[in-house]
């Protein structure tokens, strides 16, 4: 028998043949498959590691790519040095106590002793000007001043205030009358603060 098909006459015309559109598809089919093979025999590529660098990807059809740019990196700005107040920078609270110390100390203080113990406002100036206090005189108060009090001339309450707290006893304070100072400040010694410093 023939491996051709038999062949059908229409008229004087002849049917034209197939087998040139099979050859065609067949070797179509071959390319595919031969590129999807060629694909899958590639190796992939080694994973990335924290600090090295992957190359770009080939692809065997088309050549190198292009990996995208890189943003430029960042220059480092240089800090200037620090300065000598910076390196020798006072610690927290430093600058509080060094102003209440001046202001302290730009106060002038009067201590006078209305009770019958000997020696105590010098004892209590002494304590005064150690916690940074400017007293610059001590005494006797004859009078009826029922507790330790801190007499304030105008505009002084707030450092009569602070001075106050630093007595033992009652933080009393109230304005100057009679003779006391019109620019210090003048504490005045009472019974109260006597019993404190009975042990003393």
């Amino acid at each position: 028998m023939s491996d051709f098909p038999p062949r059908v006459r229409h008229g004087s015309h002849r049917a034209r043949p197939r087998p040139l559109r099979t050859l065609v598809l067949a070797l179509v089919a071959a390319g595919i498959v031969a590129f999807v093979v060629d694909v899958l025999r590639q190796p992939d590529p080694p994973p990335a590691t924290a600090g090295s660098s992957v190359p770009p990807a080939t692809d065997s059809a088309t050549g190198p790519t292009h990996s995208a740019p890189r943003p430029p990196a960042r220059r480092a700005v240089p800090r200037a040095p620090a300065s000598p107040e910076q390196d020798h920078a006072a610690p927290a609270g430093t600058e509080d106590r060094a102003a209440v110390s001046a202001r302290r100390a730009a106060v002038t203080v009067v201590v006078l002793n209305q009770t019958t113990v000997s020696g105590l406002a010098a004892a209590v100036a002494e304590d005064l000007r150690r916690a940074g206090w400017q007293v610059i005189g001590t005494g006797n108060f004859h009078g009826a001043v029922p507790s330790s009090t801190v007499y304030y001339p105008e505009d002084a309450e707030r450092a009569a205030e602070a001075l106050a707290s630093d007595i033992p006893g009652p933080d009393r304070v109230r304005p100057r009358f009679g003779n006391l100072s019109t620019s210090r400040l003048t504490v005045v010694l009472a019974e109260d603060v006597r019993d404190l410093n009975a042990g003393g």
